[in-house]
C-alpha cells in the first residue's frame, strides 16, 4: 500500500457525487455537489481527474459493480489518485465497510468542510463515528419508510410515491393514458400476441412517456404488463400478496 500510495500525484483528486433518492427536494444537488467540489479544487490547487457520479443509488444498497463508485475503487488501486473529494461523509460512505475500503487503499478524504486523513488514529475515529451516523440515519429511513408502506397498503393506496402511467399523483384517472395502457394489454394477449419490443416501438411513436420522463424501454412495458395496479391491486414487492385498492382514488384500468 506504501508503494501505490508514493506512486500518485498529491495533487490528483477524485470527485464523488452521489444524486439523493429524497424526491421531495435536496439542498445537495448534483450540480451544487460539483461547484463546491470545483471551487474547493480550484482554491487548494488540485487537479480533478475524474467525476464519479452514482444516480439513484439508495442509502441502503450496496455500491456494487457497474457503479461508479466501483469504477473509483478500480481507479484509484490504479494511481490515478490520491484523495477523494465531497460534499459530506454522508455522501461518501455509506457504511463503516466503504470506509475501509478506503482506508486499505490508503486513500485520504476531503469534504467541503474539512479534511479527514485516514492515516492517523484521530482521523480514522471520526471517519469511523460520521460512517456509523450516517448508517444508522439510513437505517431509521428505510425502517420509516417500511412502515408507512405497510399503513398506506393497508388503507388500500399505493405505497410507491412515483406517478404511475395512467393516472395523477393523486390516483386521477388520465384517459390518454390509460387507453394506451389498456392497448398494450390487448396487444399483449391478443391474437397473435405482439411483442414487447413492438408494444414499446408504439408506446413511443404515439408519443408516451414513462412516469420518470423517459422513453419507454423493453424493461418499462415489461414492468406495465406486470404492475396489478392495473387490475385494481397493490402487490407487496417481498411476499407478493395482493392487497385490493381501497376508495376512488387509482381505479382499475383493465380487468383481473
Amino acid at each position: 500500500m506504501v508503494e501505490l500510495v508514493a506512486l500518485r500525484k498529491t495533487n490528483e483528486v477524485a470527485a464523488y457525487v452521489r444524486a439523493s433518492m429524497d424526491r421531495k427536494g435536496d439542498r445537495w444537488t448534483v450540480d451544487t455537489q460539483l461547484r463546491k467540489i470545483r471551487a474547493l479544487a480550484e482554491a487548494k490547487d488540485w487537479n480533478v481527474v475524474e467525476v464519479y457520479e452514482d444516480n439513484a443509488v439508495s442509502a441502503t444498497k450496496k455500491r456494487r459493480a457497474g457503479t461508479r463508485w466501483a469504477e473509483m475503487l478500480d481507479d484509484a488501486r490504479a494511481g490515478r489518485f490520491s484523495m477523494v473529494v465531497a460534499v459530506d461523509m454522508d455522501r461518501l460512505l455509506r457504511s463503516t465497510k466503504d470506509l475501509n475500503t478506503l482506508i486499505d487503499l490508503g486513500l485520504r478524504v476531503v469534504t467541503v468542510d474539512g479534511e479527514i486523513d485516514l492515516s492517523t488514529a484521530d482521523g480514522e475515529f471520526r471517519a469511523t463515528m460520521l460512517a456509523a451516523l450516517a448508517r444508522f440515519e439510513a437505517r431509521r429511513k428505510a425502517e420509516r419508510q417500511i412502515r408507512s408502506n405497510e399503513r398506506r397498503r393497508a388503507e388500500g393506496i399505493p405505497a410507491s410515491t412515483w406517478k404511475a402511467f395512467g393516472w395523477t399523483r393523486e390516483g386521477e384517472l388520465i384517459e390518454e393514458e390509460a387507453a394506451a395502457v389498456r392497448r398494450a394489454f390487448d396487444a399483449f394477449l391478443g391474437e397473435p400476441s405482439l411483442s414487447i419490443r413492438r408494444i414499446r416501438e408504439d408506446l413511443n411513436s404515439a408519443g408516451h412517456l414513462t412516469a420518470r420522463g423517459s422513453e419507454f424501454s423493453v424493461d418499462a412495458v415489461r414492468y406495465l404488463l406486470a404492475n396489478s395496479l392495473y387490475a385494481g391491486f397493490i402487490r407487496h414487492y417481498k411476499t407478493g400478496e395482493l392487497y385490493p385498492v381501497q376508495g376512488e382514488a387509482f381505479p382499475p384500468i383493465v380487468s383481473e
